[in-house]
C-alpha cells in the first residue's frame, strides 16, 4: 500500500527543483462542492431541449456529461450497422452537441456570480498554494496546467491584497490593454484588444487552460479573453450574455480522450498549451504535482504523457481514504504509467494528502 505524505513534505522534497501543477475538477469542488460536483451540474441542468439525453443519463446511471456525450456519439457511429435510420442518427448527433452546449450553459449559470463570493481567507490560502509553483524564488520557470473551465484559478491569480507578501509571477499569454465593457442601445460591446499573443510572443506563458475556459472566446482570427476593469460587469455576466447570443467560449467537452485531443490540436491556443505540457513531461529533472485530478480515461491524452515522458517524479494528490475504490483506481493508473518507462527514465510516484495542502482553507 502506498505511503501518504503531506503536501509540505512533498514540497520539501522538491526544494530547488522544477515543479509543475496539474489541476483537475477537484480543485473547484474543494472550493464550492455545492456547485462543481458532477451530480450538482446534472441536477441544475435544463434538459428541455434534449429530453432523450436526460434518459441516457438515467440508463447509464451517471451524472457525468462526458460519458453520455461519448455514448451518443458512438451510438451515432454504429447505428447504421444495425439499420438505424438517418433521422435517428441525426437525433443522436444533435443531442450530443446539445449536451456540450448545455454543459457550458450550466457551468456559467451556476458559477459563483462575483469574485467576492469567495472570501479573502479562501483566496489567501489558494494563493499560498499557487505560490509553490509561481514564485520564482520557489520554482523558476514552472507552469500551472488546468483542465477546469471555471474562473476560480483566474480570480485567485488576480486577487492581490494590500501588503500582499507573495510574489506570484504568472502570464496567461494575453496582452493587458483591455478597454473595458459598456452597454449601448444595441447591446454589449467587448473590447477586441485583449487577445492571445500567439506562438511567437507568448513564450513566457506559464498559465495554461488545457481544455479552454469560460472567459476565453474563439473569434476566428483571434482568441479573446474577457476580463473586468473598473466597469462593474462581472465575467460571469459577460459569459452569459455571449452564450445567450450564440457565442460560446473555447471549451473542450468532447466525450472521450481522442476527440478531446483532436479539438485541442485544431486550436492554436490549446495546441500551444498542450505542447508546453508535453515538453515539460520530457524534462528529466521535472516534478509534477496533481490536485483534484482523477486520471480518468476521458483525459488519457494528459495522463499518458507522464508515462511516455522523462520527468523525474509525480506527486499525486489523494482525497480521503487511500483504500477507497476511487483512489485504488488512481493507484492502478499510476502503476500502468510507470510501466511505460524504460530503466533509463524511471518514474517515481508519491501520494500526498490533498487536505494537507489547504488549498482553499
Amino acid at each position: 500500500m502506498p505511503k501518504l505524505i503531506s503536501f509540505q513534505q512533498a514540497i520539501k522534497k522538491t526544494k530547488g527543483q522544477k515543479r509543475h501543477l496539474i489541476l483537475g475538477n477537484g480543485f473547484s469542488i474543494a472550493c464550492r462542492p455545492d456547485i462543481f460536483r458532477y451530480d450538482t451540474l446534472y441536477n441544475q441542468a435544463d434538459f428541455s431541449k434534449c429530453m432523450h439525453a436526460e434518459e441516457v443519463f438515467k440508463r447509464l446511471k451517471t451524472h457525468d456529461f462526458e460519458i453520455v456525450i461519448d455514448a451518443l456519439e458512438k451510438g451515432a457511429k454504429v447505428a447504421p450497422i444495425y439499420g438505424g435510420e438517418k433521422e435517428l442518427i441525426e437525433l443522436l448527433e444533435t443531442d450530443a452537441m446539445s449536451l456540450k452546449h448545455l454543459l457550458v450553459d450550466t457551468v456559467a449559470n451556476n458559477h459563483p456570480a462575483r469574485p467576492n463570493d469567495i472570501s479573502d481567507a479562501e483566496y489567501r490560502n489558494c494563493r499560498n498554494f499557487l505560490n509553490k509553483f509561481l514564485n520564482e524564488d520557489e520554482c523558476d520557470r514552472c507552469s500551472v496546467y488546468t483542465l477546469n473551465y471555471d474562473l476560480l484559478l483566474y480570480w485567485a491569480l488576480m486577487h492581490e491584497e494590500e501588503n500582499d507578501k507573495l510574489s506570484l509571477r504568472f502570464n496567461d499569454g494575453f496582452n493587458h490593454e483591455f478597454l473595458g465593457y459598456e452597454e449601448d442601445g444595441e447591446g454589449a460591446i467587448f473590447s477586441p484588444d485583449l487577445t492571445w499573443q500567439g506562438e511567437t510572443q507568448s513564450h513566457s506563458q506559464n498559465i495554461h487552460y488545457l481544455h479552454g475556459a469560460l472567459h476565453l472566446y474563439d473569434e476566428g482570427s483571434q482568441l479573446t479573453k474577457y476580463t473586468w476593469i473598473n466597469t462593474g460587469v462581472a465575467l460571469t455576466d459577460q459569459a452569459r450574455y455571449s452564450i445567450e447570443n450564440g457565442f460560446f467560449p473555447l471549451f473542450v467537452s468532447e466525450g472521450n480522450s481522442d476527440k478531446k485531443l483532436d479539438k485541442v490540436l485544431h486550436s492554436a491556443y490549446l495546441h500551444k498549451a498542450y505542447r508546453s505540457y508535453v515538453s515539460n513531461t520530457n524534462v528529466k529533472s521535472a516534478n509534477f504535482f496533481t490536485y483534484g485530478y482523477s486520471f480518468s480515461d476521458n483525459d488519457e491524452h494528459i495522463s499518458k504523457k507522464i508515462g511516455e515522458g522523462k520527468c523525474k517524479r509525480i506527486f499525486v494528490g489523494v482525497f480521503g481514504d487511500i483504500d477507497s475504490k476511487e483512489n485504488q483506481l488512481i493507484i492502478e493508473k499510476l502503476e500502468a504509467l510507470k510501466g511505460y518507462r524504460s530503466n533509463r527514465y524511471p518514474l517515481e510516484v508519491e501520494f500526498y494528502e490533498v487536505e494537507s495542502a489547504k488549498v482553499w482553507g
